[in-house]
């Protein structure tokens, strides 16, 4: 069948649907303002790896990264947002340890009600929404360079 021989009440629930699965603009808002807020709260003075976070570097990562974060609405979790964190790592700390001194920075995070330490990333949970911080060392060796 040709493209412009689809059903025009089929073409317009099929676009409402997408309409209806995308973020927002006000959770587009909520999403930028915590991405940016992840190295300002990193690098605040006495925080526990300010030290480290001059040159910190975080960035979208996964649905974000491609503008195709959705929302879920089969949980109180709308959507939930992936972030990666470059920054040079204290010498000498092994994976197990960057994630409990970022779990330890992250505390008093604006708005959040749970900080989770995961596997490979630390989970910010808030109101209808969460945001996994995946740390990496650019510096670290060996590492590919990023594509």
């Amino acid at each position: 069948m040709p493209f412009d021989a689809t059903a025009p009440n089929l073409d317009f629930l099929l676009i409402a649907t997408a309409i209806e699965m995308e973020l927002s603009d006000r959770d587009l808002q909520v999403a930028s303002k915590r991405y940016s807020l992840i190295a300002e709260h990193l690098q605040r003075p006495g925080g526990a790896l300010a030290d480290y976070m001059n040159d910190a570097l975080v960035y979208a990562q996964g649905s974000r990264a491609i503008g195709a974060t959705i929302v879920d609405g089969s949980s109180d979790d709308r959507f939930d947002l992936d972030a990666i964190l470059e920054f040079r790592t204290p010498p000498g700390w092994q994976p197990k340890r960057v994630l409990d001194g970022l779990f330890e920075a992250f505390e008093g995070f604006p708005d959040v009600r749970k900080i989770v330490r995961c596997t490979r990333c630390v989970q910010l949970q808030f109101a209808f929404m969460h945001l996994d911080v995946t740390p990496i060392d650019p510096f670290a060796a060996p590492r590919q360079e990023r594509a």
